[in-house]
């Protein structure tokens, strides 16, 4: 917990080397927002814990994934870091297995500080540190993530703690704005489980495979011998065509037959769009039953987002279609 600013701030003034002050620079930026952490008064937490906990590990797109959990337990709040306790042994054994290391990982909570007696955090609580949060989180700069249990989930999705259900997300990432994020048990359910070890393991391995890979994966093609049954079928999306001039000849066709599929320039593959992903599929034919699907909504939300951000990048949009094409995951956008 020691407070590297001068320390950082004296070399800075000592260099001339461009590349020396940028890292520098970034370390400041770095120590700048654990400082703003630990003084954080923003909920009751602030004023009864012993010790907040920011984010550890590499950062500024170093970190090989975020690692985020609850909450900082006895353990993180005496020490003033996360992920220390009798869980954070527990996750570096599992980190280990899965091929790499602590020092190799960004960690962090949900929330900075320990709530009494460990309980489960309080909405007002999470609203209140999720601007932190989000700041920690641009600070890490990795497309790739693990959420530890329940409510890191949730957190990491914007959605309410009572609509997830860790098992549903096992071994099915989710595009966030950006990010891939893989759900698994948190570690502390592990030491009394051992069955969930092996799934979060598997989550640290999947997230791990993904980033070293780097997202090099191929576009899906339909190949020369295959013909479209009618020309109305095929619509050819872009990234504004989502929200604009092709939503309309997509509606039209999709109202008739409740689907409709396409090649997708921005999301680089072929896709099948649905209306209603629960409704049954008897008049899709077997041949684009195969296609990553995505729901009208999605694409919507999708194309709102980018909008939102000033358009999408190529890079994320791929990385978006392969949580489809590779995971058959979910988009949250």
């Amino acid at each position: 917990m020691s407070n590297r600013l001068p320390q950082l701030k004296s070399q800075l003034a000592a260099t001339d080397s461009p590349i020396l002050r940028r890292a520098l620079l970034q370390q400041i930026a770095v120590e700048n927002l654990r400082i703003e952490i630990r003084a954080c008064r923003n909920c009751p937490l602030g004023r009864i814990r012993k010790h907040a906990c920011p984010m550890t590990g590499p950062t500024h797109g170093r970190a090989q994934m975020v690692i985020v959990g609850e909450a900082p337990g006895a353990v993180e709040d005496r020490e003033g870091e996360p992920f220390i306790g009798k869980s954070g042994m527990k996750l570096n054994e599992c980190l280990e297995k899965a091929g790499t290391h602590r020092r190799n990982v960004a960690i962090m909570n949900t929330l900075a500080c320990r709530p009494p007696d460990n309980r489960n955090p309080e909405p007002s609580e999470l609203a209140a540190c999720r601007p932190l949060f989000d700041k920690q989180l641009r600070m890490a700069r990795t497309w790739v993530g693990v959420a530890l249990g329940g409510y890191a989930l949730a957190n990491v999705l914007g959605l309410p703690r009572d609509s997830i259900r860790v098992h549903d997300y096992l071994e099915k990432p989710v595009w966030k704005d950006g990010m891939i994020w893989f759900g698994t048990y948190h570690p502390s359910y592990a030491l009394r489980n051992p069955h969930a070890e092996v799934e979060i393991v598997l989550s640290l391995k999947a997230a791990l495979a993904l980033r070293l890979g780097d997202a090099q994966f191929p576009p899906m093609s339909w190949g020369s011998n295959q013909k479209t049954r009618d020309a109305e079928e095929l619509v050819v999306l872009s990234e504004l065509d989502i929200l604009g001039k092709n939503a309309v000849v997509m509606g039209k066709f999709m109202q008739k037959n409740g689907w409709c599929y396409g090649h997708s320039e921005v999301l680089g593959g072929q896709i099948l769009v649905v209306l209603d992903a629960d409704k049954p599929r008897k008049k899709i034919p077997l041949t684009l039953l195969r296609l990553p699907t995505y729901t009208l909504a999605e694409l919507v939300r999708i194309g709102e987002a980018g909008a939102a951000r000033g358009g999408w990048n190529k890079t994320d949009m791929r990385r978006l279609h392969m949580v489809k094409v590779e995971f058959g995951g979910e988009v949250i956008a």
